[in-house]
């Protein structure tokens, strides 16, 4: 049984033991030890997609019931969706229990995805609280007069074996400023060019400067929609277009990330490659690692000599005509409708992808052509709330505007029209 399996068990047993016998639980993947630990038991689950609904309905079933009732969600701005209802339940005196998945304890203050500071989010409105990663604790203690907020941080949480998302720096990488802004450039001289870059979201005054960078660097690029210079005619040659899973094939040993948090899945990856060397640059204060790596506060201070060591350009030209056959062998596939999708909306329009899987399927399967989009997404804390918000906001004094959501995302801010 791996380390998140062992926490999920007791994390269930000692709710059972406090007199738990219904559990309110939501869509997401960090909290799942906890959702499949509580399907085990003969006890009555409730489904949600949506927290602030299944907050209060559990707060209704804590005062049906007259005993302490759990909702289990994933990280993010999630658990934030808590807060009215934990707020309703302070001033009813409910027994409400709310268990939050969270990642490990070292991804905090880092800006990495899906790591927000969850632990204490509740401040008064929580009679007690458990910031927990391993077995060590005791519900008991609550006296069950006022809601209470489990924090319980898991590794990647599916994973049988027991992998950490943690390992140590690669030597001689100095320790990045985590609670501070960057606000000073460091300059730097490299005999190296970094062997991949990753572009996440540009703002509009920095993608000049970046776009002459990056055709004086020549590395290839792994860009995220949001960049703003994914469809750049001058860049097409480095661009990285069959997936990110290219990366795989030939690993880069040093790796250079302009701009946001991308929202790759490599990225997420170079949290488990130490010797993959990162260096990161406007990227407005955070490292988006938990791992330590190197950052710059502009393009001005690095100067790098010499040539890429990888075979990433040659790889994924053989690898895009395998892509372009899946995309005609499998027409209604999702990745497919993007394809066909991004050639259909008309230049010069708003495009705004949903998390999670929007931005990652516009990402692989987009079209590459110049269609001069404006992309957004809102990759700030990753959640899906607010998606369709966000896209009326930014598209209010747009002629042509388009918002790509799941269906949760969609379900979840359906009253934003």
């Amino acid at each position: 049984m791996s380390p998140s399996e062992n926490l999920a068990q007791t994390t269930i047993q000692q709710c059972l033991e406090i007199g738990v016998r219904e559990f309110v639980v939501c869509a997401g993947s960090r909290n799942s030890p906890l959702v499949l630990e509580v399907m085990r038991h003969e006890i009555q689950v409730w489904s949600f997609f949506e927290e602030r609904s299944a907050a209060f309905f559990a707060l209704g079933r804590c005062r049906d019931q007259e005993a302490p009732v759990a909702v289990i969600t994933t990280s993010g701005t999630a658990v934030a969706e808590l807060l009215p209802a934990m707020i309703e339940a302070t001033y009813l005196r409910a027994p409400l229990l709310c268990i939050t998945g969270d990642r490990p304890k070292d991804f905090r203050n880092s800006g990495a995805p899906q790591a927000i500071e969850q632990a204490g989010i509740f401040c008064m409105y929580a009679r007690d609280s458990w910031d927990v990663q391993d077995e060590n604790f005791d519900l008991k203690r609550w006296d069950g007069w006022g809601p209470a907020h489990l924090n319980v941080c898991f590794d990647e949480p599916l994973l049988s074996s027991g992998r950490k998302e943690k390992h140590p720096a690669p030597p001689n990488v100095p320790d990045p400023p985590f609670s501070e802004p960057i606000t000073k450039s460091r300059s730097a001289k490299f005999s190296f060019i970094p062997d991949l870059v990753l572009l996440g979201a540009i703002q509009r005054k920095d993608r000049s400067s970046v776009h002459e960078f990056l055709v004086d660097l020549g590395s290839p690029i792994l860009a995220d929609a949001t960049c703003g210079l994914r469809e750049s005619p001058q860049l097409s040659k480095l661009m990285l277009q069959s997936g990110e899973s290219v990366v795989q094939s030939d690993l880069p040993k040093t790796v250079l990330r302009i701009g946001g948090v991308p929202s790759c899945r490599f990225w997420r990856d170079l949290e488990n490659l130490p010797d993959v060397e990162v260096m990161s640059v406007l990227g407005r204060g955070f490292t988006g690692l938990a791992r330590k790596s190197v950052m710059f506060g502009s393009l001005q201070s690095l100067q790098f000599e010499g040539k890429p060591t990888t075979n990433l350009i040659r790889n994924d030209q053989g690898r895009q005509g395998k892509l372009e056959a899946l995309f005609a062998a499998f027409p209604q596939s999702e990745p497919a409708l993007i394809r066909s999708l991004s050639k259909r909306i008309p230049a010069k329009s708003i495009v705004f992808l949903g998390n999670s899987l929007p931005i990652r399927e516009w990402n692989l399967a987009a079209t590459f052509e110049d269609r001069r989009f404006e992309v957004w997404a809102n990759r700030g804390a990753n959640g899906i709330d607010g998606n369709l918000s966000t896209f009326l906001g930014i598209s209010a004094h747009s002629a042509e505007s388009w918002g790509i959501f799941g269906d949760l995302t969609t379900l979840y801010d359906l009253s934003a029209p």
